[in-house]
C-alpha cells in the first residue's frame, strides 16, 4: 500500500467530521435527548440513531473506497460509537430521572 498521503489525510479528516454532521442532521441536541428519553416520542430518537449512522457510515466507506484504505471507515466507526454513547448516555438521564419537560414543567 502507498505511504499515507496529505490526500488521505484530508479524506480521512472529512471522514471523521462529517459524522457528527450527518448525526446533527437527524437528531437534536443531547439536551433535547434527554427531554424526551423518558417519553413515547423517544421512538424517533432511535430512528435518528438508525438512520444518521447508516448515512455517515455510508460516507465513511465511501471515502475508505476512494482511498483503497480502511482508516476512514473504522475512524468514522469509532466517532460514531462515541456519539452514540454520549446521546444514549443521554436519553438514559432523561428517563431515568422522568425529565419529561414536553408539559412546560421546566426544570426542577
Amino acid at each position: 500500500m502507498d505511504k499515507f498521503n496529505a490526500q488521505d489525510a484530508g479524506l480521512f479528516l472529512l471522514a471523521l467530521a462529517e459524522v457528527p454532521q450527518v448525526m446533527s442532521a437527524f437528531l437534536p441536541s443531547p439536551f433535547t435527548a434527554a427531554t424526551f428519553g423518558g417519553t413515547p416520542e423517544a421512538r424517533w430518537l432511535r430512528r435518528g440513531e438508525i438512520v444518521g449512522g447508516a448515512v455517515a457510515l455510508g460516507i465513511a466507506g465511501s471515502i475508505s473506497l476512494v482511498t483503497g484504505r480502511w482508516a476512514p471507515l473504522l475512524g468514522g466507526a469509532l466517532v460514531l460509537a462515541v456519539f452514540l454513547w454520549e446521546y444514549e448516555h443521554a436519553m438514559r438521564e432523561g428517563e431515568q430521572n422522568n425529565h419529561d419537560m414536553t408539559q412546560g414543567a421546566g426544570y426542577g
